[in-house]
């Protein structure tokens, strides 16, 4: 709901094009407006729809306040916590002030890095079975699907399968339990993800409107695509009371790991509805913002035969300890920095504040922009835009390569692929302990490539993913 009229300073005109806010690629506006030109101040102002005024912080400063010290004087729109609530449910995502602050400490014992590391077996496990199915494409695409030197070859709808994994572990980290849909099981529960966070055109004007008009008239629109995902909630619901329900009765202990569910029966009786949002929440996150997040990784690992190649050898001389490699990590981080879960994330001053020193009114809505931030040249150079995974490596000691934390940014509040502060993601570090595993034994088993030099545009209905009909060529390395 921006337009394409910006500057650091002072207050512009407003525009207005319905056109623009239903096709225009927000974030990729934004990135083009931080590279264009320097803003001293460290802030960018614009105007949206009605005259509405936006402020994007273009530095690490402006970041730190808004994500962290003052986080709490900014929250999401109404609008977009009325949408999130009817169709996600009431969860981490949605909530603001104290009662996020209390449900965030829910999750930190369960995703915290002893837990995580506690969990790597089945996170092992998950992303073997991820490879099984690959092969197992590979042998379905017959004796015509040969690769020059005889090995099996396949092009692999990538997302989808990475979708399935992903939201594997998420369930396993809420519940305790395996959907196994990589498997082909619980068929009914993917589709239903599906249906909530696949993107097109008549659900973005679906949002769109949803922010413009009031609830009561909102719901008067008649909307299929509505209709679907309201079908589709109502069955992830009674799924995963039923899977609930289900594990407090058996009452059996889930591994050595905590999931979310055992972490509040240690804690006590607790109100079964208040918490469903918020184990749905974390197998959604693991089908979107994981899936698409890993998808994108696997897409960088193709697109730079280089790095994928660097992988390879690194594994060889590995001992498995995923987290500690450098290029590894250094491949991964670098794929993130590029491809965000998010391109934007709105909040609205909810009292007068401050960011750097200027006047924020009541009313004004802030701009989160990680692939701005994650993409700016004045924060990580020239080369901010392209795939350059040495720069998260240190080789100062040519026989001892370190990880680099920033990637030589200034600070890590520059690389917003998580978020950063109070607000950032309470699953970075599942997500990048599958991740990691993943990428590597996709490397050692498989060589990957782009079918094209198209890069892939990023879908989802919020989080950033590749089309559900992305595809990749794996061959058999052996």
């Amino acid at each position: 709901m921006i337009f394409l009229v910006h500057r650091s300073e002072p207050i512009l005109p407003p525009s207005s094009s319905l056109r623009l806010m239903l096709t225009a690629a927000v974030a990729k506006n934004v990135t083009a407006w931080v590279n264009e030109r320097a803003y001293p101040g460290g802030l960018m102002h614009f105007f949206g729809l009605f005259g509405s005024e936006y402020i994007v912080p273009t530095d690490h400063e402006g970041l730190v306040e808004v994500l962290s010290t003052r986080s709490y004087d900014f929250e999401k729109s109404r609008a977009f916590r009325r949408y999130s609530v009817r169709f996600f449910g009431d969860s981490l995502v949605t909530q603001e002030q104290e009662v996020h602050n209390r449900n965030r400490k829910t999750f930190m014992p369960v995703f915290n890095q002893t837990n995580i590391n506690a969990v790597r077996p089945p996170l092992t496990s998950k992303s073997r079975q991820f490879n099984d199915y690959i092969s197992s494409l590979l042998k379905m695409s017959g004796e015509s699907q040969r690769s020059s030197e005889g090995r099996g070859t396949a092009v692999v709808p990538v997302t989808d399968v990475v979708f399935r994994a992903t939201m594997d572990t998420g369930s396993i980290l809420a519940l305790g339990i395996d959907l196994e849909t990589i498997k082909g099981r619980n068929t009914h529960i993917l589709q239903a993800f599906k249906t909530l966070f696949a993107s097109n055109r008549q659900k973005k004007i679906r949002f769109i409107l949803h922010n413009l008009l009031p609830g009561w008239l909102d719901q008067l629109v008649p909307s299929t695509e509505a209709k679907d995902m309201d079908r589709a909630r109502i069955l992830l619901v009674e799924s995963v009371v039923n899977m609930m329900q289900g594990k407090l009765a058996k009452n059996e202990r889930t591994g050595d790991h905590l999931t979310y569910l055992s972490n509040l029966e240690q804690s006590g009786p607790f109100n079964h509805d208040e918490y469903i949002g918020q184990l749905r929440t974390i197998i959604a996150a693991g089908f979107e913002s994981s899936g698409g997040s890993l998808s994108f990784v696997i897409y960088c690992l193709a697109a730079n035969r280089d790095a994928q190649q660097s992988v390879r050898e690194e594994l060889r001389n590995a001992k498995h300890e995923y987290e500690r490699l450098p290029v590894l990590n250094a491949v991964v981080m670098e794929s993130l920095r590029l491809f965000p879960s998010f391109g934007l994330l709105l909040r609205r001053a909810i009292r007068d504040t401050t960011i750097k020193g200027r006047l924020i009114p009541r009313g004004t809505h802030i701009g989160i922009c990680p692939k701005a931030i994650n993409c700016s040249r004045e924060l990580w150079g020239d080369d901010a835009e392209e795939f350059n995974f040495e720069r998260w490596i240190d080789r100062s000691d040519p026989h001892n390569p370190t990880q680099v934390p920033t990637g030589g940014a200034p600070s890590t509040a520059c690389m917003l692929s998580f978020g950063y502060g109070t607000r950032s993601c309470v699953g970075r570090h599942l997500a990048m302990a599958q991740i990691k595993r993943q990428i590597a034994l996709i490397t050692e088993r498989f060589y990957v490539e782009t079918e094209d030099d198209k890069v892939p545009h990023p879908s989802g209905l919020f989080a950033s993913t590749p089309p559900l009909d992305f595809r990749l060529r794996f061959t058999e390395v052996e």
